[in-house]
């Protein structure tokens, strides 16, 4: 039996977080209050900050981060307030803070040195350099791509033999994205940089992998006389995701003759997949067309209309001979207009939504409420041919589809009573 979807509304009514008090007033200092889960995550988090802050001031970073990582490194305390603390660590920027991380860095569990690998992002030191360095070779990718994230950050120069070599031999495959791409930040801007673009330039040839793509994006965010051949060749790629990056550099730097090159490709990429789509946002942006919706006619509107058409022309009608007006216009998500007909919405549904709004004319809602009215909103607004998904995050990511899935116009999305959608929605390709 089929049923019409308010699921928006009844997905964010079960995954709503069960309301914390945010009424109750602190009590006691500021670590007894960071521990009491009875307390709100914003009064949590105020107090984590507190702490930290008198503890800069006296003098005692080091002693007071120690103290405050009894308390929120805990097996279930929540994981945003653990990052409140390594952001709220970070800040004391001495140091003997920086030695303590460090050590922290080289023992523990994952989260435990994920959480000091992240206090070390304020911590410019040698003694977390030297403990980054080391966690490259830790088991857990996680702690291996934070490392390699947070030497870059800390423009390690010392590290880039090690982060090219891993490039290099291309084996982890976890880690062989971020380790190129912090290898690039590291030279980019220097005498050396032109010897890595060299070496970027072996690997877009390789028949496929991450680190081809990679350095793909790398390649292309960079200026240089390779970037045109290069973006030809990756729009024509197996990769759809190398394709998109070479359509994203075509349309920074559009001529006549590259516009020609993304209508070619119109032409063989599958009826609703996310590069067909892509391609034909970026001619929409291009022409100021809302727009064709097949290859034969873009390529009419070339050869007549759009024979003479140079970067900067934008068509004062639409195909349909209304405004040229985004289709995006009607509808909006937090005040922002959608610019795009695929979007996945990403809802916060942690502890902390269960706190007040601070929005102008919302402090009388809870956060989850606000969200949900966003969200019902939008899918009232959503036009026809609108595909979209949602996906709340907490301790755990909970996904409302499987996929991408075609509104046909507002609520008229259905599935059955297993969840499992029916016509006319469609799951959207990759």
């Amino acid at each position: 039996m089929l049923a019409l979807l308010p699921p928006i509304a009844a997905l964010l009514l079960t995954l709503a977080p069960a309301a914390p008090p945010v009424g109750l007033r602190p009590v006691g200092n500021e670590l007894e209050i960071v521990a009491d889960g009875k307390q709100s995550g914003d009064v949590r988090a105020k107090a984590i900050r507190s702490f930290m802050d008198q503890a800069k001031a006296d003098g005692r970073c080091a002693e007071a981060a120690a103290e405050l990582d009894r308390v929120i490194l805990a097996g279930k305390f929540p994981a945003w307030l653990r990052r409140v603390g390594a952001e709220a660590i970070a800040k004391c920027g001495d140091e003997a803070t920086g030695k303590y991380v460090a050590a922290g860095i080289g023992r523990g569990e994952t989260q435990e040195r994920l959480h000091y690998l992240r206090a070390a992002r304020g911590l410019p030191f040698k003694a977390t350099a030297d403990a980054a360095l080391r966690s490259l070779a830790y088991e857990d990718p996680r702690v291996r791509c934070e490392a390699a994230e947070l030497l870059a950050r800390q423009r390690v120069a010392g590290a880039f033999g090690e982060l090219a070599a891993i490039a290099a031999r291309n084996k982890d495959a976890e880690l062989v994205e971020t380790a190129l791409v912090a290898a690039g930040a590291l030279r980019r801007g220097t005498p050396q940089w032109p010897e890595w673009q060299a070496r970027l330039l072996e690997w877009p040839r390789e028949k496929e992998g991450v680190r081809k793509r990679a350095a793909i994006a790398e390649l292309l965010a960079v200026e240089g006389p390779h970037a045109p051949e290069l973006a030809a060749r990756a729009l024509d790629d197996a990769n759809w995701s190398v394709r998109v990056l070479a359509l994203e550099w075509l349309e920074r730097n559009i001529t006549p003759g590259r516009l020609d090159l993304l209508l070619a490709r119109l032409a063989s990429e599958s009826d609703g997949s996310r590069v067909h789509g892509d391609l034909l946002d970026a001619l929409g942006r291009l022409t100021g067309i809302q727009r064709y919706l097949t290859h034969s006619a873009w390529v009419k509107w070339r050869e007549t209309a759009g024979r003479d058409w140079k970067p900067g022309d934008i068509v004062g009608k639409s195909a349909e001979g209304g405004s040229a007006q985004g289709r995006s216009k009607a509808a909006r998500f937090y005040g922002v207009d959608i610019a795009s007909a695929r979007t996945t919405y990403v809802v916060d549904l942690s502890g902390s939504m269960g706190a007040l709004s601070k929005s102008p004319g919302d402090e009388t809602l809870k956060r989850i409420d606000v969200a949900r009215r966003e969200l019902m909103g939008l899918v009232d607004a959503l036009p026809a041919g609108s595909w979209c998904n949602i996906v709340g995050f907490g301790d755990t990511v909970h996904p409302w589809l499987d996929a991408l899935a075609d509104f046909s116009g507002g609520r008229k999305l259905r599935r059955d009573e297993q969840g499992e959608l029916a016509a006319p929605a469609k799951k959207r390709a990759a």
